[in-house]
């Protein structure tokens, strides 16, 4: 988001998806609001700003001590760990940081104490009866790496042909033959959810996975002799595309 965007957003006050706090001293409370956004849908926490909506800012000294205090306790106060991002931003000529919290992979999430939060409206909720805690953890489905969704993709991100020859081979007939529209049919092999491509369906049938996912490449080398301390090679090659590309080149 652009600074206006971000204006605009904390102008509508918070909410289920974004929360403010004017400032962060204590781990285990921000650790608990972090929980109840990974256990529910994900959110945004605005840190700088006040229960009203006003940003206030944070001084220099802050922020550093702010971004150490919640590494810490998503590391250190919350089981299982979690990833988030923090961004400091400049808006008005006062810093504030925004943290990015997903929904979460491996849900249920709770603090250090065993006690479970969720979102309920823009405050959170414990959970407190063994019933709804039972659906908690019926509902936190393990989603493994390749389903995560790339950020930035769409549809339009797909090479359509390279998915036509594997839906062909695999379904032996044409996508438009099933009659389903090709967002849905991406959805139902799951390669992709909500618009937006997932890891599996970038690498295998992207345009151009290289710009988004740089690292799932082949790099070829071949070196003199067979020591392995060896540094001097003859010739490298980088081999990118999609997956069947990179296996048949390599």
């Amino acid at each position: 988001m652009n600074n206006n965007e971000l204006i605009e957003r904390i102008s509508l006050g918070e909410d289920s998806f974004h929360q403010f706090k004017e400032k962060v001293s204590d781990a285990k409370k921000i650790a608990d609001e972090i929980i109840a956004f990974s256990n529910t849908k994900g959110g945004i926490i605005f840190i700088g700003v006040n229960d009203s909506g006003k940003i206030v800012g944070l001084a220099p000294h802050e922020v550093e001590k702010s971004n150490q205090l919640i590494a810490n306790a998503t590391t250190n106060n919350i089981r299982p760990s979690i990833n988030i991002l923090s961004e400091n931003k400049k808006i008005n000529n006062k810093t504030i940081i925004i943290i990015t919290v997903q929904e979460g992979l491996n849900k249920p999430y709770c603090n250090n104490s065993g006690t479970f939060w969720v979102k309920s409206g823009s405050d959170k909720r414990k959970i407190t009866s063994p019933e709804e805690l039972q659906r908690l953890f019926q509902n936190g489905k393990k989603v493994n790496a390749d389903e995560c969704l790339v950020d930035g993709t769409s549809i339009d991100d797909l090479d359509t042909y390279l998915f036509i020859e594997f839906f062909k081979q695999v379904y032996k007939k044409y996508p438009e033959e099933i009659d389903i529209p090709l967002e849905k049919l991406l959805e139902n092999l799951n390669f992709a959810r909500d618009g937006q491509l997932n890891l599996a369906g970038l690498l295998l049938f992207g345009r151009d996975a290289f710009k988004l996912r740089p690292l799932f490449i082949i790099k070829g080398v071949s070196f003199f002799g067979n020591s392995i301390g060896i540094t001097e090679y003859r010739d490298s090659e980088d081999i990118q595309g999609p997956l069947h590309y990179q296996y048949k080149s390599g």
